[in-house]
């Protein structure tokens, strides 16, 4: 059963560590060694303070989880090499078979690739919102989901005006239908039209 049990702790995909009530480290599974760039015997008995870019972080977290049984929360770790990354951390009570207190355990992941995404996904939003040129998102459906600003001040129409409807209200009349299903089958192919 403990080899199985260490087999399984071994293949997750995400950290596992244990500590005792002293925060001492007793299991650092292969994610762990792979984030952190630790081995196990590098860690094993070691302070957990050492994973925390700030201990009193972990501190925190260890006092939230012996008092509710349970933390969950994101986190700054800190790898061997001294790189700080993010992670969300969900840390639990261990208890033996009488049901004492003997150490928690925290199972985390390391997000940093998902907060890249989010910076990425501001800048992008910023530099729409501040474009000068009109902007519109349609769906594959033909229906409008977003306007940046230049485009209500071009056109006159606020957002929440026309965000949800078929943008065939803004056909200004001089074109014949090819053109705009010209327009739409170009659009509809990933390619750009102007």
């Amino acid at each position: 059963l403990q080899e199985s049990t260490t087999n399984i702790i071994d293949s997750s995909l995400d950290m596992i560590i244990t500590v005792d009530m002293k925060r001492k480290i007793t299991v650092f599974n292969k994610a762990a060694q792979e984030a952190f760039g630790y081995t196990v015997a590098e860690v094993l008995g070691t302070h957990v303070n050492v994973l925390y870019a700030d201990p009193q972080e972990g501190l925190a977290v260890h006092k939230t989880t012996v008092e509710q049984g349970r933390c969950v929360q994101e986190i700054r770790n800190r790898r061997k090499n001294g790189e700080v990354f993010p992670s969300v951390l969900s840390a639990s009570m261990l208890k033996n078979s009488r049901g004492e207190a003997v150490g928690v355990m925290g199972i985390s992941r390391d997000i940093t690739a998902r907060k890249q995404a989010e910076k990425a996904l501001r800048l992008q939003s910023a530099a729409l919102n501040s474009a000068d040129h009109a902007i519109v998102i349609i769906d594959r459906a033909g229906v409008i989901e977003w306007v940046n600003p230049a485009f209500t001040q071009f056109t006159g129409y606020a957002a929440a005006d026309i965000v949800g409807k078929n943008p065939r209200f803004l056909k200004s009349g001089k074109h014949e239908p090819a053109f705009y299903q010209s327009l739409w089958e170009t659009i509809l192919s990933g390619k750009v039209w102007r």
